[in-house]
């Protein structure tokens, strides 16, 4: 993974100390897909030192402290769990966890109760 690793300082060593702990997430499989089947529905999350996050790079979103005050504030450019799931994406390095449709509003009800806890 050391050729991995350089190409991936070199892409997004800018970031500086959210590289190292976004490459944390990369290495620890802390990068989830939940696929939802037939739909084809897909929920990303990180689980970084806060817990599970929510993450979204379309938008790009994340549910994390860090998105909501500092680069939705405009302090910052992204938080870890963005630049995790871009490098867990680009590595092919995450966990596919495989749902029902019937499944998404319990897990996504379990993940913002989760996420209402951290506050």
């Amino acid at each position: 993974m050391n050729s991995s690793y350089d190409s991936i300082v070199a892409q997004y060593g800018k970031y500086g100390k959210k590289l190292e702990r976004a490459w944390q997430l990369v290495n620890t499989q802390s990068i989830k897909l939940h696929r939802f089947s037939p739909s084809g529905r897909e929920l990303w999350t990180a689980v970084g030192k806060e817990g599970d996050q929510l993450v979204y790079e379309e938008q790009p979103y994340c549910s994390c402290r860090d998105f909501h005050y500092r680069v939705l504030g405009e302090k910052e450019e992204t938080c870890y769990h963005l630049i995790g799931l871009k490098m867990a994406k680009q590595l092919k390095a995450f966990d596919i966890i495989e749902f029902d449709d019937e499944e998404y509003p319990q897990i996504l009800a379990a993940i913002l109760k989760d996420l209402s806890r951290e506050e």
